[in-house]
């Protein structure tokens, strides 16, 4: 950013498809003055989160207002600025903690004077919820964008429904509806026609989410609701690693984000019993950040690759993706570039210190770390992995590690492919850029009738950086049954 200060914060209003109600609410409980426009407005020189680009752009009518000028301002700019001025490589924890970039938000901002009809928010908006048309005759279905769409997949497992999402779009009466859509077609719940009705309408009320009633399996366009394109997902069976060497911290991120968010859950497995235990008990192992090498062996490695090819599925997030790689365990084919890590490369070894002064050690050290800087990231949303999610994608890059592209591998995620933009906001060095270019951050390999799920990426970090957390969501709750 230059030296000119934001006087307006703009926050599209997502209609419950994101976390703009979550942060609105996060504002309010902080006493930071929040407006809604009351129409379609336009303003000359606003810039997106995206680039940064100023560049005339018109907003709804609901647009949601942030000014400045007001006491909180300095709170305001510290949590909705895209970049806080970094005045040294080496820092604590995170170089970045811009909300719009975390919660995956469509913002922008403004330096100059806007003029618009507004009304003071004085309470969040509720995610809307409900049943239309709850007397159905053919099915139900819930919008997977919806941001609580999980914890409805969730309930209606409970509840005994067998439920189905769908891998393309449809539209019915003008409206369509998302990739992952679910679909709960009473003819395959005829022991729940009873229920049905009150059921829905509980599941709606609790997790807060849109319920459709279908009275026929035809569409206006897309796919019909029993479509082939439409795939059973079972309830799976998940087992959490857990305990040394995994993360505490990204583990306890991830069992609260089943648990709490989503209301469902998972077996935690401490890491030195994995291999003793039944792995046929499980659908679904999720790997946290850790060093798995210390606990899995060669052989054992070889059984963890049975139970994936005889159709389990392996979430592998941040540094266990490492030992999934062809370079460790051999479990798939998939390369890894490193990155910050490569000592091979004599132009890294004044990073790495081997040749720094004393007096310098410490900034080299920042040099070499990506310290929590967000990236521009690319999704195919057509995956089953990104259903729900955004084209663009800030992802939060703690190393300089990514997966190199190939035909084999499902690459959903990727950085943007220019070194010049892919940093969004935070530091890295032109190196570390140039080494994740283009490189993977969420992909899928299958291996024989499973697959494996690399998340490079923290994807929940201190249930802040939340915007990617709908890959994790889909990696167990949906992957399993497509």
């Amino acid at each position: 950013m230059d030296g000119t200060q934001p006087t307006v914060y703009f926050i599209d209003d997502d209609d419950g498809n994101g976390y703009a109600y979550d942060i609105i609410k996060l504002l309010l409980d902080h006493n930071i003055e929040v407006e809604r426009a009351t129409e379609a407005f336009a303003v000359r020189r606003a810039r997106d989160y995206w680039t940064g680009t100023p560049a005339t752009r018109s907003f709804g009518e609901g647009t949601f207002l942030i000014r400045t000028d007001q006491a909180r301002h300095v709170l305001i700019n510290t949590l909705m600025q895209r970049e806080m001025a970094i005045e040294d490589s080496v820092m604590y924890d995170m170089a970045t903690w811009s909300i719009p970039l975390a919660y995956n938000l469509d913002a922008a901002w403004t330096e100059s004077d806007v003029s618009v009809e507004t009304e003071r928010v004085l309470m969040a908006p509720e995610y809307a919820s409900g049943v239309t048309n709850s007397g159905a005759q053919y099915a139900y279905a819930i919008d997977w964008n919806q941001r609580h769409a999980p914890r409805a997949l969730a309930a209606l497992w409970n509840a005994g429904y067998r439920v189905r999402s769908t891998e393309k779009t449809f539209m019915v009466d003008g409206t369509t509806y998302s990739r992952g859509t679910l679909v709960v077609l009473l003819g395959r719940n005829r022991e729940k026609a009873s229920t049905v009705e009150a059921d829905m309408a509980r599941i709606a009320r609790d997790a807060g989410v849109k319920i459709v009633g279908f009275d026929s399996g035809r569409v206006d366009d897309g796919i019909d609701l029993a479509s082939n394109s439409s795939n059973p997902v079972k309830e799976p069976r998940v087992a959490l690693v857990v305990d040394s060497p995994m993360s505490s911290y990204t583990s306890g991120q991830l069992w609260f984000l089943f648990d709490q968010w989503a209301g469902f859950s998972l077996d935690r497995v401490r890491a030195r019993n994995l291999m003793s235990t039944n792995l046929s008990d499980y659908d679904v192992i999720l790997f946290p950040g850790g060093n798995v090498s210390s606990v899995i062996d060669s052989s054992q490695a070889l059984q963890l690759r049975d139970w994936i090819s005889g159709g389990g599925t392996l979430v592998a997030t941040e540094s266990s993706a490492l030992f999934f790689t062809k370079d460790n365990s051999k479990i798939t084919d998939v390369s890894l570039n490193t990155g910050d890590r490569d000592e091979d490369d004599e132009d890294a070894k004044d990073e790495a210190g081997f040749y720094t002064a004393y007096e310098a050690r410490g900034d080299s050290t920042g040099l070499r770390r990506v310290p929590g800087s967000a990236m521009r990231g690319y999704m195919d949303t057509t995956h089953p992995l990104a259903f729900g999610v955004k084209e663009h994608l800030y992802s939060l890059k703690f190393n300089g590690n990514g997966l190199e592209p190939s035909e084999s591998l499902q690459t959903v995620g990727y950085y943007d492919k220019n070194p010049d933009s892919i940093l969004a906001s935070g530091y890295a060095s032109q190196k570390n850029l140039e080494k994740i270019t283009g490189k993977a951050f969420a992909a899928v390999q299958d291996v024989g009738r499973g697959k494996v799920v690399f998340l490079l990426d923290n994807t929940q970090y201190r249930l802040f950086w939340v915007g990617p957390t709908r890959l994790i969501f889909n990696a167990v709750f949906l992957l399993p049954g497509m």
